[in-house]
């Protein structure tokens, strides 16, 4: 398993600041145990090899339990309950292409004139709840 190319990453727009998190090709995908815990205990017992499944398929409680995490290692103190009630608008962009990291590193990808970073947004967690 190659530690220094994720698999892949991905980008959050969280209330209007960006986020990245690196999804490594290793067991635990680049994750701490306590941030794999994390991400169960917040999109209902899904863990291991189904949360790149559950990326691909952009499962809105993984994706918004990864914006978590990804909000947290970069230094923010996220309100979890608004983001899960959908109070605080999620944006979600997936690059599946491998860039080179160092493990742990937060990750913010140029667009193709290396200017400015690439959103296709997918809005997670709007709206209100029923």
């Amino acid at each position: 398993m190659d530690r220094s190319n994720p698999q892949v990453v991905i980008r959050f727009v969280v209330d209007e600041q960006s986020f990245s998190l690196p999804l490594l090709d290793q067991i635990g995908y680049g994750l701490t145990p306590r941030e794999a815990g994390r991400v169960k205990r917040l999109a209902g017992g899904i863990a291991g090899t189904e949360i790149i499944e559950a990326v691909s398929k952009v499962d809105i409680e993984v994706m918004t339990a990864l914006a978590v995490i990804a909000m947290e290692r970069a230094g923010a103190t996220p309100n979890v309950e608004a983001i899960l009630d959908g109070k605080v608008p999620v944006a979600v962009d997936i690059d599946t292409e491998p860039v080179a990291v160092p493990p742990g590193a937060v990750v913010e990808a140029a667009s193709e004139d290396g200017m400015s970073p690439t959103t296709t947004p997918i809005l997670v967690g709007t709206g209100v709840p029923s």
